[in-house]
């Protein structure tokens, strides 16, 4: 596991990192490009769709959400299928059209899975390239490295115990290195309410004019209830943008793998 976290890092130090977008989203656009991310075997997170610096569109998600992060990750594949829904309800508020999209964890050219379990990051992509989904603009490294720790609202989308995509506000608190087993990244602390099945959305920075930017994906949070299962609600942990960055931009060097 060292060893091929070892050959990610450098991958990414020789290729530097991205600068982002220019632009930012409003919230309705940040919903729809935000899904649920159902897994065969009965698991949901939640994930969302970006580009990379190239246009290479791909579904951004937590690494615990198709690992287990418990195994050593070189004996670790993606178990079961993926799979997103976009639904369209009638008039009663039922369900009346329904289409499932399945996405794949990819290979990279240098036979590497775009799983990045240090980083609590994944990427997926969609089967077939069927269609082109709505995608999210990310802050750049710059913008992040501007954030004010203190003061800055920040919004959280995504499907709490697989209901609806609900967002809910906060604030940014604190940047830390994590203390969660297996995941090596300085991690940003921000008080929106999150539980479980928001792991692998995004968190969002609150800009002027109601504009939106991804700062974050939500990875994991602190239950203070003595092992009972039940959040705190507001000692949640996310994954800067500056680590996606680094991801996306390896996917722009390595590429996918033709037989993946």
């Amino acid at each position: 596991m060292k060893f091929l976290n070892k050959v990610i890092a450098a991958s990414l130090l020789t290729v530097g990192l991205l600068t982002g977008t220019a632009n930012s989203s409003t919230l309705e656009e940040v919903v729809n490009a935000s899904y649920r991310l159902e897994n065969s075997k009965g698991s949901t997170c939640s994930g969302t769709f970006v580009n990379s610096p190239k246009g290479e569109q791909v579904f951004a998600t937590s690494a615990h959400c198709v690992i287990d992060l418990g195994v050593p990750y070189y004996n670790t594949k993606p178990e079961g299928e993926f799979l997103i829904k976009k639904v369209t309800k009638d008039e009663t508020l039922r369900p009346s059209v329904e289409h499932v999209f399945y996405l794949d964890v990819p290979v990279a050219n240098n036979g590497l899975y775009y799983i990045f379990p240090e980083l609590d990051i994944a990427l997926l992509k969609l089967r077939n390239n069927v269609v082109r989904f709505p995608t999210v603009d990310l802050l750049t490294n710059e913008e992040a490295d501007k954030l004010s720790v203190i003061g800055t609202k920040v919004t959280v989308v995504g499907y709490p115990l697989g209901f609806e995509a609900t967002h809910t506000r906060g604030e940014f608190s604190s940047k830390e290195r994590s203390m969660k087993k297996g995941i090596n990244s300085i991690v940003y602390r921000y008080t929106a309410p999150s539980t479980y099945g928001n792991s692998g959305g995004g968190l969002y920075a609150e800009l002027p004019n109601q504009d939106y930017k991804y700062m974050g994906t939500v990875s994991h949070l602190i239950d203070g209830t003595f092992g009972k299962g039940i959040p705190m609600g507001f000692l949640n942990y996310a994954i800067p943008v500056k680590q996606l960055n680094e991801v996306l931009t390896f996917v722009d060097t390595f590429g996918f793998a033709s037989n993946e």
